[in-house]
């Protein structure tokens, strides 16, 4: 049988062999959907794809090199200087003109991301790119049971707390990135509370995974960052960040032995 029993599970998280394949565990149905789909849509695109890496891989060298990197960073430097107080100066005097504007940019910007990224995945090289973090998955115990039909479906709370940084560097930038997400209700002054109400279990659950160990009250500083009102100005997991890892910031750990 593909399914583990919990025994089995046991002996595969604790043993060094907790490698989980194709072969071994067909993908949960909705996945295995998903893969067929990708699967049809790859086998249109690759040819495409091929001919613009031939392309592409004829003219990088050309494209870039130190000089034309030069170049460009002379040309963008000057547009710089004057754009970006030019756009502080618009920003902070029309903000209510420029605000829909803003969101209007944001979410196009978000879209074609998330569009050029989808591509760049689904190419030949990306694929290739991608099938490290693939190999991994499923080496791990928990999101091999997510994906594979390798054991009991883990819940979503086990997936959040298993998939936290533990890396004092990866938690930096994920709190920053948690505290930028909350601030974005301020561009939308009466839906993003309710945005936040939705946010905030999501942001506690991340913490306190990251924070656990060292700061038991980070969860909750966080929850209640995200669901009283007017307080997202507040880097909520940014100050978790630096309390639990002061002595990794060579100014704190001088200022903490004085």
């Amino acid at each position: 049988s593909p399914l583990l029993s919990s025994d089995e599970m046991g002996k595969k998280k604790n043993g060094s062999e907790g490698q989980c394949s194709k072969e071994e565990f067909p993908l949960r149905p909705e996945f295995q959907v998903l893969s067929n789909g990708l699967d049809a849509v790859t086998v249109k695109t690759d040819p495409i794809f091929l001919q613009v890496e031939k392309a592409v891989g004829a003219t990088w060298p050309v494209i870039f090199n130190k000089y034309s990197a030069l170049a460009a960073a002379c040309c963008a430097m000057p547009m710089a200087v004057v754009a970006v107080p030019m756009g502080i100066l618009a920003c902070t005097i029309g903000l209510p003109l420029f605000l829909p504007i803003l969101i209007i940019t944001t979410v196009i910007t978000v879209l074609n991301s998330a569009i050029m990224a989808g591509l760049i995945a689904i190419s030949p090289y990306g694929r290739r790119m991608i099938q490290p973090a693939v190999e991994s998955v499923k080496n791990d115990e928990v999101l091999c049971r997510l994906f594979y039909e390798a054991g009991p479906r883990p819940s979503p709370l086990a997936v959040v707390q298993h998939s936290a940084p533990t890396d004092p560097t990866w938690q930096l930038f994920t709190c920053l990135l948690l505290d930028l997400i909350g601030a974005f209700s301020y561009l939308l002054p009466l839906l993003g509370e309710g945005f936040d109400l939705a946010w905030a279990p999501f942001q506690a659950v991340l913490m306190g995974a990251m924070f656990d160990k060292t700061m038991p009250s980070a969860k909750w500083l966080g929850l209640a960052e995200e669901m009283l009102p007017f307080t997202d100005i507040i880097p909520s997991a940014s100050l978790a960040w630096l309390r639990c890892n002061s002595h990794t910031v060579p100014l704190l750990k001088n200022i903490g032995a004085k």
